[in-house]
């Protein structure tokens, strides 16, 4: 079950992503970019605590770790959504499956990224902005699957961390 739920999610991404490239108004001048997925090759991973790692039952050789939020993958898959001209990044914040530094403010970040986790097949809700100005992402999916992002201008920097559920497929 978990695979053809990744080769779905794989054709609702590629569906989306075709789809949004017939729109002619994302190609007008100043439009928001349309949701791709992170460049193939290997998957963004972060720094996990060391004494909580644990090998990835599947054997894709990555660890999951456990967090305040819950068990995560130390990385997200390819096909995860990320921002265009998003920097990944290590250094900010407790362990999660991807931090990204974007180039946009947290609003255009926020709708880009819904409409991105939408299109693979997420059920996705916005909460925000909070009181530093944040936005989350809750998304759900099949057998459990759960994904948390947190949007926040820090530094000048607007930052993207990414919590994917241990129970999402990593594929």
């Amino acid at each position: 079950m978990p695979g053809r739920f990744a080769r779905s999610l794989g054709l609702v991404l590629a569906a989306s992503v075709a789809a949004a490239g017939c729109n002619a108004l994302n190609d007008a001048p100043g439009a928001t970019p349309r949701p791709t997925p992170v460049p193939t090759g290997t998957p963004v991973t972060a720094t996990p605590e060391p004494s909580v790692e644990t090998p990835d039952p599947a054997g894709s050789g990555t660890t999951q770790t456990d967090t305040e939020w819950g068990r995560i993958w130390d990385a997200i898959p390819r096909s995860f959504p990320v921002y265009p001209g998003a920097e990944a990044t290590t250094d900010v914040g407790p362990p999660a499956s991807a931090q990204f530094v974007v180039p946009a403010d947290v609003a255009t970040t926020t709708t880009w990224t819904k409409a991105a986790l939408d299109g693979t097949g997420l059920r996705t809700t916005v909460s925000g902005p909070l009181e530093d100005g944040s936005m989350t992402l809750d998304s759900v999916g099949p057998n459990g699957c759960a994904a948390k992002a947190t949007i926040v201008r820090t530094g000048g920097l607007t930052i993207l961390t990414v919590l994917y559920g241990a129970r999402c497929p990593f594929a």
